[in-house]
């Protein structure tokens, strides 16, 4: 299609002659085209330079008085992203213009479907979609339930993620905290980590106390923050051993010292233990006291056994006989 075009005829021997200035205007509408095309982009931004779709004739005129409606979905969706801002836009002199269109996730090799009524869709060249700015934090690894303390294994995870929720290749400081704390207890291991490409992992955590609906708060400086699902801390197991009993043998009316021992891979035990010989005769102390002092009225062998009570955040247990 132009305006202006002129015939030129000539022959041997003949002077030429050129015609009168003529237009050629474009055939019916048939088909779409990306005028414009997709470039790589961050999430969750606009799509820039605005991508332009323009209706062609069959020969690929652009139709000037084209003014139909056209329509952009995403076609490859390699990161299962939704795309936002007005996808139909109604053509001006054959060419349609998205402005502020965008895509929520991260992925390579994106394409857009140009659609409208009979005419033939077209498909956009492959374009990116990568991060937006570090923003937020997600907890990917919650916290999971276990006894005074032991490691929280899987290691708590937290994501450093755009605005849009994708990750990051962030490589800031996340800190971990109580945020709920119903037994007052103290979080063991190393609370602030780097991240690694956007993800902190804290491998050495663990609870000093018992406790139902502990939560951990992770936070970044500048980056909105994240509060974990609820955990419970059980108490933690407990041995309980006589380690000595002196003097060994003894006689009826004599004091027995009876030593005994509480350990726990989970801290250090507190409340009593009771040694008995299980006919009557007991003696109670606390755990730090280490032994307590026993007296036999009448001879005989005896079969002494020491038992821890528990505490809050330790488990009851008995020694051997």
């Amino acid at each position: 299609a132009g305006t202006g075009y002129a015939l030129g005829a000539a022959g041997a021997g003949l002077t030429g002659v050129t015609s009168a200035a003529f237009n050629v205007t474009a055939g019916a509408a048939t088909r779409l085209a990306f005028l414009t095309q997709p470039t790589t982009t961050t999430a969750g931004a606009a799509l820039s330079p605005a991508v332009q779709v323009e209706i062609l004739d069959a020969v690929g005129n652009r139709v000037t008085t084209a003014t139909s409606t056209v329509t952009i979905a995403i076609g490859t969706n390699p990161g299962g992203s939704t795309l936002a801002g007005t996808a139909s836009v109604s053509a001006v002199a054959g060419v349609v213009t998205f402005a502020g269109v965008s895509l929520n996730r991260t992925g390579t090799g994106y394409t857009l479907d140009a659609t409208s009524g009979a005419l033939t869709p077209a498909t956009s060249a492959a374009f990116d979609i990568t991060p937006g700015a570090p923003a937020v934090l997600a907890i990917a690894q919650q916290p999971t339930g276990t006894s005074v303390g032991a490691t929280i294994a899987p290691p708590v995870t937290v994501r450093i993620q755009d605005a849009s929720g994708n990750l990051t290749a962030s490589t800031a400081t996340v800190s971990l905290a109580f945020g709920v704390n119903p037994g007052s207890a103290t979080l063991g291991g190393t609370a602030s980590r780097a991240a690694v490409a956007g993800v902190a992992t804290f491998n050495d955590l663990s609870v000093s106390a018992a406790g139902v609906g502990y939560t951990l708060a992770a936070s970044s400086s500048g980056l909105t923050g994240v509060t974990s699902a609820a955990f419970t801390i059980g108490a933690a197991a407990s041995a309980t051993a006589i380690l000595s009993d002196l003097p060994d043998p003894s006689v009826v009316g004599q004091a027995v010292t009876v030593g005994y021992q509480v350990t726990s891979a989970g801290g250090s035990p507190t409340g009593n233990v009771t040694v008995s010989d299980g006919a009557g005769t007991s003696c109670v102390a606390t755990v730090a006291a280490g032994n307590c002092v026993l007296t036999f009225l009448t001879a005989g062998a005896r079969t002494l056994t020491a038992t821890y009570a528990g505490d809050p955040n330790f488990s009851g247990s008995a020694s051997a006989g």
